[in-house]
């Protein structure tokens, strides 16, 4: 919150004034979209890795003021995982919900939405694509 110092002063015709400091103080407003540090998330992982396993996390950051600066993650829904994976509401954590099976789907298409806390409003999406092999990580780079 800034705050500005100023002096009002009242006179009357007959040269009788008075003046009084007056403090301004200005505070933020919602007003900044969260913004993810990425354009796009590649995360690796194994596949047959038990149910909660960590596969990525994403980060966006709003630049408001507390307590308008936090951020809530969900994904979108568009029936294409099947609800193989969960994230993390405040932490941007994903995870998947159960094992993967590379023989059964290699590649997931995830749309990570990031709102300011408390908002229903959507403020940025982003796509997600984990890849799985029984043999091997890869793009484990963001």
């Amino acid at each position: 919150m800034d705050a500005c110092r100023m002096t009002a002063e009242v006179s009357s015709c007959i040269c009788r004034s008075s003046s009084v400091i007056v403090r301004l103080e200005i505070t933020d407003e919602n007003d900044e979209r969260p913004t993810f540090a990425y354009g796009v998330y590649t995360f690796g992982t194994y596949e047959n890795q038990p149910s909660g396993t960590e596969v990525g996390t994403v980060a966006a950051v709003d630049r408001d003021l507390p307590p308008f600066n936090e951020v809530e993650y969900h994904l979108r829904d568009d029936g294409s995982d099947d609800g193989v994976f969960e994230i993390g509401r405040h932490t941007g954590r994903i995870t998947a919900t159960r094992p993967l099976d590379r023989e059964n789907e290699s590649e997931y298409h995830l749309t990570v939405v990031a709102s300011p806390r408390g908002s229903a409003q959507v403020c940025f999406e982003y796509l997600y694509l984990p890849e799985s092999d029984s043999n091997k990580v890869t793009n484990l780079t963001k």
